[in-house]
Formats: C-alpha cells, sequence, structure tokens
C-alpha cells in the first residue's frame, strides 16, 4: 500500500512536471511592429554618403521557453529603412533599402525584463541614385544585433540595435523601439 501510495505521488507530480514542460514547448506567439532610425553609409563618386532616416517593420515571431533563464525565439518580418538621400558636389544621392528578414533569438529573462541577442539574414532590394544614374541590386544578407525588453500581461516593448551585411553598401545600422501583442 505504501509503494502504491509513493508511485501515485510521483505519477502525479511527473504528470505536473511534463505538463508544464509541454506548455513551455508550445510557447507564445506574437506581432509587432518597429518605428526607428536607420543610417546608410557608403563611398559614392562624389564623396562619402552618410545619412539616415525613419525606418519601419512589422513583424511575427514565436517564442519557446526552454529553461527559466533561456528562451529561444524566431521572427520573421519586413522593414523599410527609408529613402535617405543628400547633395554633393551638385549631385543628388537617393538610397532605398527594404527588405524581408528572418532571424533567432537568444533570450536570457530576467523577471519581466528581457536580454536578447539576434542573429538571422534579410532578403534586401536596395536601389540607388547617383547624379540621375540609378541602380538596383538585390541580394541577402546577414542580420545581428541586440537589445532589452519588457513583457507585462499580454504587450511587450523593446529596444534594439541591429546590423545588416549588405554587400553594396559600406554599413547599415539601425535602432528600433518595437511593441508586440503576445497571443
Amino acid at each position: 500500500m505504501r509503494h502504491r501510495n509513493l508511485l501515485f505521488v510521483v505519477a502525479l507530480f511527473g504528470s505536473l512536471f511534463l505538463g508544464s514542460q509541454a506548455q513551455a514547448l508550445v510557447g507564445e506567439s506574437y506581432l509587432g511592429g518597429s518605428v526607428g532610425r536607420a543610417t546608410l553609409e557608403n563611398d559614392f563618386a562624389p564623396g562619402d554618403f552618410d545619412e539616415d532616416d525613419t525606418a519601419f517593420r512589422g513583424f511575427l515571431g514565436h517564442r519557446l521557453t526552454l529553461l527559466p533563464v533561456f528562451d529561444l525565439a524566431v521572427e520573421a518580418g519586413y522593414r523599410d529603412l527609408g529613402d535617405p538621400g543628400t547633395t554633393m558636389a551638385g549631385q543628388d544621392i537617393d538610397v532605398s533599402l527594404t527588405g524581408y528578414d528572418i532571424a533567432a533569438l537568444a533570450i536570457f529573462p530576467i523577471g519581466p525584463v528581457d536580454l536578447f541577442l539576434k542573429a538571422g539574414g534579410m532578403g534586401y532590394t536596395l536601389d540607388t541614385s547617383v547624379a540621375g544614374l540609378d541602380r538596383d541590386f538585390d541580394g541577402n544578407a546577414f542580420l545581428y544585433g541586440a537589445g532589452i525588453g519588457a513583457r507585462v500581461w499580454k504587450l511587450g516593448i523593446r529596444a534594439e540595435y541591429e546590423f545588416i551585411d549588405v554587400d553594396e553598401l559600406d554599413e547599415s545600422s539601425m535602432y528600433w523601439l518595437s511593441m508586440y501583442y503576445r497571443f
């Protein structure tokens, strides 16, 4: 009888533990948007281009809790890094960068605060116009970044900084302020 009670208690705690682990593996999905500032840099014939513009991003993600101190998420989205432009030596220069991205996030939750690292890729379209000469480029680029966020109820907010390694540009970086809804 004693073994049967012990077996019942072990089975009960085991099912509670496995149930909580299964719930953690199901995770949660979220939908969000970002606004920020993108800086695009390159050397063009008239001089060094180093301009920024307002950027926008929409994303959909799914987050899994793997350990109490480590979560993993995957995000997919679309971003528009604006149309920064300037005039150098009397010549107009305009650059536009847009694309779809997918990234993995390693998240370190500390209560309602999240610290995270991000790495992924972006399929991009880069349009440049230098002194009336238009060129279009399509390609794939590595993206990486880091940030901090907070979650309250079903809402989340985060600040992040990212780099995208676009072949045709010397540097492209952006910082974002994002909000998302967890469902």
